[in-house]
C-alpha cells in the first residue's frame, strides 16, 4: 500500500475516534465494546501462547464464577443510579456518589466472604482458582462505578480514554 493510503486510513481511524468520545453514550458503548473485545482477544491469545486447556478453562472459571457472583447487584445499582442520580440535587448527587464507591466496596467484600465459607457447596477447593476468584471479585466490582461516575458527569472523553486505557491493560497485563 502506498503511504498516501495508509495516512489516509488513519485520518479516517481519527476522525472516528473523535466522534465516538464526543458522545457519552457513544463512548460507553465503545468501553463495552472494548471490555467484550479484550476478553475474546484474550483467550485467543492464551490458546495461541501456547496455554493448556486446563489453565485456559481455570482462567475462564474465574471470570465465569465471579461473573455469577456479582454482575446481578453491580449492574442493578449501576443501572439503578443511572435512573436515580439526574434527578437529584447536586449536593445529593455528591453524597450519592461517595456512598455508592462504600456500598460497592462492602458488596464486593461480602461476596468474596461468601465465598469462601460457600466454597465446599460450590465444589470448589484451591486448586479451582477459589482465592483469584475472590481477589477478582474484591477488585473489579469497585472499580466499575468509576466508569458510571463519568457518564453520569457526561465526560465522554475521559470515559473514551479510561475504556481505551483499561482494557488496553487488561489485554496486555494478563
Amino acid at each position: 500500500m502506498s503511504s498516501s493510503l495508509w495516512r489516509l486510513y488513519i485520518v479516517l481511524l481519527m476522525n472516528l475516534l473523535l466522534y465516538i468520545s464526543r458522545d457519552t453514550t457513544r463512548s460507553y458503548q465503545f468501553l463495552q465494546a472494548m471490555r467484550l473485545s479484550a476478553s475474546v482477544l484474550l483467550g485467543i491469545s492464551l490458546v495461541k501462547l501456547g496455554y493448556s486447556k486446563e489453565q485456559i478453562g481455570l482462567f475462564e472459571w474465574v471470570l465465569f464464577v465471579s461473573g455469577l457472583v456479582g454482575f446481578f447487584w453491580s449492574m442493578g445499582l449501576k443501572n439503578g443510579l443511572l435512573a436515580f442520580f439526574p434527578k437529584q440535587s447536586k449536593v445529593i448527587q455528591e453524597k450519592l456518589i461517595f456512598n455508592i464507591s462504600i456500598l460497592f466496596t462492602f458488596l464486593s467484600c461480602l461476596a468474596a466472604i461468601l465465598l469462601f465459607f460457600c466454597i465446599d457447596h460450590l465444589g470448589l477447593n484451591s486448586d479451582h482458582g477459589i482465592y483469584y476468584i475472590m481477589a477478582y471479585v474484591l477488585l473489579v466490582f469497585p472499580s466499575g462505578i468509576s466508569e458510571i461516575y463519568l457518564v453520569l458527569l457526561k465526560k465522554s472523553r475521559q470515559l473514551f480514554y479510561y475504556g481505551l486505557l483499561c482494557y488496553g491493560a487488561y489485554f496486555l497485563l494478563l
